[in-house]
């Protein structure tokens, strides 16, 4: 309850406070926090997966890489504050992005669309953006097992007109393709339920439910990534991939890895473009003694 108190509280403090200083203020913050209170498990992942994305092999350049990620990270904090004070024009002039006629190709089967993204750039802006462009929009979420922190997450979302999906509720999932909505879902989460994939060459195990939802529903998916560019720091740009569909409606194990490993195929150039915004800080390739491939 103390974070959720705190949180409102800095929502009612932004209003009075320079958008850059906030982002400042968080950069700081987010340095104090690699250095000081991040699991050497953590930062031993980030390298990992920074060295695998750009080719670097120095340890140096890795933690200095590492450190800037997290300060990247660090600011995403102002703006999830920022949010709710921010008016539905406002959040739209947020989002820029010339691909808007795919999703239009991807609506126009009336099926839905899938969105597949990773963990990089301001994902829930972005998709407050797209709601307040007029498309619905729905992200599958997990529920977090401090209710407090729940509804933190649910009343920001809510306040950008995002709706969300928990995981444990997959009708909705179907409710909202239906009616040619758009699902946001997210790709780059170690999932040992999963499917085994190609990741930059070597093998992980990532969610399988963006190809089943796909196969199963028909919905054609959107790859995509968000991210900011140096000197537009209040922007979220967005990089699309041509969309990709389901080829018939088998969702066996094999149609379903075929399906994801187009999606990765996808991702993959996007990431490498901005791998310095991808934030994911656990290990997501597997062992060479856990590949099956």
């Amino acid at each position: 309850m103390l974070l959720y108190l705190s949180w409102r509280l800095a929502v009612i403090l932004r209003r009075l406070v320079p958008t850059e200083f906030c982002y400042g203020v968080s950069a700081v913050a987010g340095e104090v926090i690699w250095r000081f209170f991040m699991s050497d498990a953590a930062k031993a992942a980030t390298s990992d997966r920074l060295r695998r994305v750009s080719g670097i092999e120095s340890a140096g350049r890795l933690a200095t890489l590492g450190r800037r990620n997290y300060r990247n990270y660090a600011r995403l904090w102002a703006d999830f504050v920022r949010f709710p004070t921010l008016a539905p024009a406002q959040l739209r002039a947020k989002l820029v992005s010339d691909r808007w006629p795919w999703l239009h190709e991807v609506l126009d089967r009336g099926k839905g669309c899938i969105f597949v993204t990773v963990h990089m750039g301001n994902w829930d802006l972005a998709g407050g953006g797209t709601s307040r462009l007029g498309y619905p929009f729905y992200v599958i979420a997990e529920r977090f097992a401090n209710p407090w922190i729940d509804r933190l997450v649910v009343e920001t979302r809510k306040a950008l007109g995002v709706g969300v999906v928990y995981e444990d509720r997959p009708i909705e999932a179907f409710r909202v393709l239906r009616r040619n909505q758009i699902l946001a879902l997210m790709l780059d989460v170690p999932d040992p339920g999963g499917v085994e994939v190609s990741l930059f060459g070597e093998p992980a195990r990532l969610p399988a439910g963006p190809a089943r939802i796909s196969l199963r529903s028909g919905a054609g998916i959107i790859p995509l990534v968000f991210h900011k560019k140096r000197g537009h720091a209040d922007t979220i740009f967005t990089e699309v991939a041509a969309p990709i569909y389901p080829q018939g409606t088998h969702d066996d194990a094999a149609g379903v890895r075929e399906l994801t490993q187009r999606v990765v195929d996808s991702l993959e150039p996007m990431i490498r473009h901005h791998y310095d915004q991808w934030y994911v800080f656990r290990p997501l390739w597997l062992e060479r003694d856990e590949a099956t491939g």
